[in-house]
């Protein structure tokens, strides 16, 4: 879910297809750009998506307020509603992705600021959200990819490979697990034995 303008939503599928040491897998990703691409799940978001989402990653902007004051007043008045409850308990990887962070845009500078008695920042309580409702809180800077390597937060890494790495972490439905080290190193050694094998029978027929 995006931190669009005023958008109705796009509903429609794409696919995405990844692969990890462990499995690979094909899901659908559908983004909604802006508030408006909840519309219609206020009342019973199982009848108009009967199968719950697997992963909902939603993003705000670090310099905006308001993206999240929207995004929250549209999931709070949609999937976050008590009626939706079994439904959204569904979505195991929930993720607010705050874009456009830096060394001095972050959660932990302006919670370094409170402590300082600079008042309290939107952040904090992004953040306080983030907990209450079950999201990871990530921070990202898709504009500049070097800096947003460099991410930290409380130590721990941010940006766009730890948004990427939860995603890998789900167990996704349908995913084909990749064999054993040892099957795969078999499996090497009989195609280099059979390669070895056909060179030799070239050079005897030569």
């Amino acid at each position: 879910l995006g931190e669009g303008g005023e958008g109705e939503g796009d509903l429609e599928a794409r696919v995405w297809r990844f692969q990890t040491k462990y499995y690979r897998a094909e899901t659908e990703v559908r983004v909604l750009d802006g508030p408006g691409g909840l519309d219609g799940l206020d009342a019973s978001a199982a009848e108009v998506v009967p199968e719950a989402p697997q992963a909902l990653v939603c993003v705000v902007s670090i310099d905006r307020e308001e993206s999240f004051d929207q995004l929250r007043s549209a999931l709070e008045a949609t999937v976050l509603k008590e009626a939706n409850a079994e439904w959204f308990d569904r979505v195991e990887v929930r993720i607010l992705v705050a874009n456009g962070a830096s060394a001095s845009k972050s959660l932990g500078r302006v919670e370094e600021a409170e402590e300082e008695g600079k008042g309290e920042h939107w952040l904090c309580r992004c953040h306080e959200w983030c907990r209450d409702n079950l999201f990871e809180y990530v921070e990202c800077c898709t504009e500049d990819e070097e800096q947003d390597a460099r991410l930290r937060l409380f130590e721990d890494p941010q940006g766009v490979s730890r948004v990427i790495e939860a995603l890998h972490c789900h167990r996704w439905p349908h995913s084909d697990m990749a064999p054993p080290p040892l099957a795969q190193a078999t499996g090497a050694t009989e195609a280099t034995a059979t390669e070895e094998a056909e060179e030799e029978g070239t050079r005897e027929r030569g």
